[in-house]
């Protein structure tokens, strides 16, 4: 809730257009399109890109709100309680706002980071930065969350359920930085030309989590053997 109140008086409302609304949209349709991850309540979405191209196009403060808006959309999918809509939504915010201090710290505001509308060696190491803290913070969240529900250590169930993903938090910052570079050269509506992007980024989660899930289900089944021969 802090971070929250503090994102909102530090929004840049004088920024707020058309294009900020389309990403709020985006990010909506993106959070209902929820990829379930396999044992675990989780699910993963391609929202990151977008959350990730507030982050360089409108700053931190509004990357947080996006985060915060995007857990309340995938949440109202599988819960309508209170409690799960604002804890998931916190985790979040949270998450982001993890992401844009340590790139503030770093690199300095985050909006300013594509100012020259080029692909630079900074700019690289920005992208890869934002999504390293994201994919820690949000997972290592998440995995202290579900341990406690499937009654295992914080670790193996990072490392289970959570390692893996770390390829779609860097799919998604590495679009957001070329659909960034589209827009600083061209227009906003060079974001149409990324849609095949996308939904190549969506066709790749759903292949590692039936790998994941067949993977998880040939380990239950070896478990289950060995128990019958003890």
């Amino acid at each position: 809730a802090a971070i929250a109140l503090g994102s909102l008086v530090l929004f840049p409302f004088h920024k707020l257009d058309a294009p900020f609304v389309f990403l709020c949209l985006m990010v909506i349709a993106s959070a209902l399109i929820a990829i379930p991850i396999p044992r675990v309540s989780g699910r993963i979405t391609v929202a990151d890109t977008f959350v990730f191209l507030t982050m360089l196009l409108y700053g931190g403060s509004a990357a947080i709100l996006m985060s915060a808006l995007e857990g309340v959309a995938a949440t109202l999918i599988i819960s309508k309680r209170p409690r799960t809509i604002l804890f998931n939504s916190a985790i979040l915010a949270t998450s982001t706002f993890f992401t844009s201090i340590v790139l503030n710290l770093v690199f300095g505001p985050p909006a300013e980071i594509a100012g020259s509308g080029r692909f630079t060696g900074e700019f690289f190491g920005a992208i890869c930065l934002m999504a390293l803290v994201q994919y820690i913070a949000n997972t290592t969240l998440i995995a202290i969350e579900k341990a406690s529900k499937i009654k295992e250590s914080t670790w193996n169930t990072w490392r289970t359920y959570y390692l893996w993903t770390s390829v779609t938090y860097f799919a998604g910052a590495s679009s957001a930085g070329i659909i960034t570079i589209l827009i600083k050269t061209y227009n906003f509506y060079a974001v149409i030309a990324t849609v095949p992007i996308i939904l190549i980024i969506c066709f790749t989660y759903q292949t590692y989590l039936k790998n994941i899930e067949k993977s998880l289900e040939q380990t239950e089944a070896a478990r289950l053997h060995v128990q019958e021969l003890s």
